[in-house]
């Protein structure tokens, strides 16, 4: 099988070839759509390329309110997807400058991305679950997870890369990240790290890191910027596109898995945790809890369906209003 890449115009492997004229095409394979649709009264919805095992674009979600817009899932951190994203907001006559918040479902690079770049460009609160965490973190919850490494014994980088005047960024920085992106000279080897999803392993694909590397400087920084501003919990409520959103907990494709649940209207932002014709949990365990993966995410469809169960018994008036916060 081919490996996961970031990278969203590389060629596809032999198991991902394009369908013949006719066939079948799974809906996740679907190229994304440069038309923008509204799925609900005032959300939106781009699609954005992606070129993973089976995935042909990714949602992103655009929500307004008297501030700008917040986005869901902004999509890749490289600047092909950076345009892609540009240009849709473009075509609803949505500058750049108007995004205010960007909302992470989960800790995989095709809906964190793009965030770290937005932050850094844009100023934008990122907000993601208590438990977020990405393979190119600075400080990893667990030392088996995030940290990049160069070597199996912990070694830094050659010396070629010690000297790398590394850019100003906020907070505390993954040096060793930082080094690959902006030094020049031969790569370290990137062993397979363990993610916070309880896959077995990342590691970068051939020619990922020089690839990586030719990126414009933003969407370096924006690599190096990952951290959300704010994290929230489950049942934690927000302000977005003048509606109170629900953060409901949603372990099982990845443990940090959020979605979004407006009981007033019935919607219902689900990330990864309902995907129309492929199996979403990642086999492993999830770390934090220690319990298989495939048990949470059960646990978390569950509580999903009781939420639109109770919305629909319940009378209008009934529903309980949150005080209202901004995100």
């Amino acid at each position: 099988m081919s490996r996961p890449s970031l990278n969203p115009d590389r060629a596809p492997g032999p198991d991902e070839a394009a369908p013949q004229p006719g066939s079948n095409l799974r809906q996740e394979r679907l190229p994304a759509r440069e038309e923008v649709d509204e799925v609900a009264d005032g959300v939106l919805r781009i699609q954005i390329p992606i070129m993973l095992p089976g995935l042909g674009h990714v949602n992103c979600y655009v929500i307004e309110d008297d501030r700008g817009v917040a986005l869901v899932d902004p999509g890749l951190p490289d600047p092909s997807s950076a345009k892609v994203l540009s240009d849709r907001l473009a075509s609803i006559g949505v500058p750049m400058e108007r995004i205010h918040t960007v909302l992470v479902t989960h800790s995989h690079p095709d809906h964190f991305g793009a965030a770290g770049r937005l932050k850094v460009e844009h100023h934008c609160d990122v907000v993601a679950h208590d438990a977020f965490a990405t393979p190119f973190d600075p400080q990893p919850v667990d030392l088996e997870l995030t940290e990049l490494e160069t070597g199996p014994d912990g070694s830094g980088p050659p010396d070629a890369l010690e000297d790398v005047e590394l850019p100003e960024v906020d907070g505390p920085v993954n040096r060793r990240l930082a080094r690959v992106l902006f030094g020049e000279g031969p790569m370290p080897e990137i062993p397979a790290m363990s993610t916070p999803y309880g896959e077995d392993g990342y590691s970068p694909g051939e020619g990922e890191l020089e690839w990586m590397r030719s990126w414009d400087e933003m969407s370096k920084k924006g690599l190096l910027n990952l951290a959300p501003t704010r994290r929230v919990s489950d049942a934690q409520w927000m302000r977005l596109g003048n509606r109170d959103w629900q953060a409901l907990h949603t372990p099982g494709h990845t443990g940090d898995h959020l979605c979004l649940w407006d009981p007033e209207s019935g919607v219902l932002l689900s990330g990864d945790h309902v995907l129309p014709t492929i199996t979403p949990p990642h086999l492993g365990s999830d770390r934090q809890r220690g319990r298989p993966v495939g048990l949470r995410r059960r646990a978390g469809a569950r509580r999903v369906a009781r939420r639109g169960q109770d919305r629909a018994s319940r009378p209008r008036a009934a529903l309980q209003r949150p005080s209202r916060t901004r995100a």
